[in-house]
């Protein structure tokens, strides 16, 4: 299907209580996603609809049920059991995954009852329990999810609960009719029973929808793309196309420190400018894997650079903006296929310049020569030199801060709000 992006779709979705569904939820995040996601319940909020955020207990004390009302005035219910920990999946197994089965299933049901949503929107579902969209396919709640990454790919088939109930040690008992009712009311849902059928997924990006559909046979031609916003009002800073690049070039990673997001590409470029003589800096700013880190401290130390790189903590959403403005390059080297990437669209509403790998649904914003110049994957040689171009050449310097504040502006967040609430009603209507 077509991506989402019409800007005159309802202002509103259905009438009555949304319910979100994730594994994080601010202020305990991992990225940009989360964010993303309370940006939303912010804007359904100032709508008026009550909302209900049902995530899990990464950030506070494991499973307890911990009421809070956000920011917004959402009620968050903090209950799920997050199998994540420190960029590992540690799944449950034996009496942990069946009481943590039963416990999550209990929490959503009393979610549902108490606030009788009218519509569900699922956000970052790995490495949770994949029984709760069977049940909420038990309420006929309408259902869509806002799909980040390419979790139903692998987390699906690797999610401990319906792995036992397909290939437990008492399969065929397990198939008997009665012993699965049984099951799936003391305990979870045994099967999904076209749970995923039911919902309606919206991809960030048509790379990933494509992705998905082709490995995940419940969703195949189901989806849309509905290309992730950024607040305009908010991210912008002013920057002259012509303005003069810093002296020295000042290079920016923003975003999870971690072995795919190519940071190592990066610190090794920084050697290479030094040997055309170009003088750079490198500022690394976010929630870093410290192990991963270390290597990367000790690798700018082996090539000489560990002067120019500076480790930053990591920064509100709300200072972003400066920081971006602060800085002529921001390096994207990501190695994996990156399911979109907010952080190149906002350092492009700042003037900031985008170079990188251009990895997955990220190229379909990062268009070589146009709104960002493109390196080879994992290839340092071929990152500097690519910013060394913007060195000798101050007219592509103004072409790419041109193109690039186009791009931004055909992604305000007014329109991706729009799209989710335009399918919550589709899905509402079927």
């Amino acid at each position: 299907m077509a991506r989402m992006s019409d800007p005159s779709g309802p202002a509103s979705p259905p009438p009555g209580p949304i319910l979100i569904v994730g594994n994080s939820y601010p202020p305990h995040t991992l990225g940009g996603y989360e964010l993303l996601c309370r940006d939303h319940v912010a804007w359904l909020r100032a709508r008026g609809h009550p909302v209900t955020v049902l995530t899990s207990t990464y950030g506070v004390q494991p499973k307890r049920t911990h009421i809070e009302t956000g920011a917004h005035g959402e009620h968050v219910v903090r209950a799920l059991d997050f199998h994540w920990r420190d960029f590992k999946i540690e799944r449950p197994t034996g009496f942990e995954l069946i009481a943590g089965e039963r416990r999550q299933r209990l929490a959503l049901e009393h979610v549902v009852t108490q606030d009788r949503p009218r519509a569900v929107e699922l956000w970052h579902m790995a490495a949770l329990s994949k029984s709760l969209i069977a049940v909420l396919a038990r309420y006929r709640l309408p259902t869509i999810a806002v799909v980040g990454e390419n979790w139903p790919t692998w987390d699906v088939q690797t999610d401990n609960w319906l792995r036992l109930m397909r290939h437990g040690p008492r399969r065929d008992q397990l198939l008997r009719p009665g012993v699965r009712s049984f099951v799936a009311h003391t305990i979870a849902p045994a099967e999904m029973n076209g749970a995923f059928e039911r919902v309606r997924p919206a991809y960030c990006s048509e790379f990933l929808k494509k992705d998905v559909e082709s490995r995940f046979a419940p969703w195949r031609g189901r989806g849309v793309t509905v290309h992730n916003g950024i607040d305009l009002a908010t991210m912008s800073r002013e920057r002259d196309p012509s303005e003069p690049l810093g002296r020295p070039l000042r290079l920016l990673y923003c975003g999870r420190v971690e072995r795919r997001k190519g940071v190592a590409t990066a610190v090794e470029a920084m050697s290479l400018l030094k040997k055309q003589g170009i003088d750079a800096t490198l500022d690394i700013v976010g929630w870093r894997d410290e192990a991963f880190a270390a290597e990367l401290r000790a690798l700018a130390a082996s090539t000489g650079v560990a002067g120019a790189v500076q480790w930053l903590e990591p920064r509100a959403r709300e200072s972003l903006p400066d920081l971006y403005r602060a800085h002529d390059v921001l390096v994207f080297p990501a190695i994996w296929e990156e399911p979109f990437g907010l952080v190149p669209l906002e350092a492009m509403a700042t003037g900031c310049i985008v170079v990188g790998s251009g990895t997955g649904g990220s190229a379909e914003v990062m268009i070589d020569g146009k709104t960002a110049l493109l390196h080879e994957r994992e290839n340092a040689g071929s990152l500097a030199d690519r910013i060394a171009e913007l060195t000798r050449d101050p007219g592509l310097v103004a072409t790419l801060r041109t193109g690039a504040r186009a791009m931004a502006d055909e992604h305000d967040i007014e329109t991706y709000h729009r799209a989710l609430a335009s399918l919550l009603e589709e899905a509402a209507r079927a």
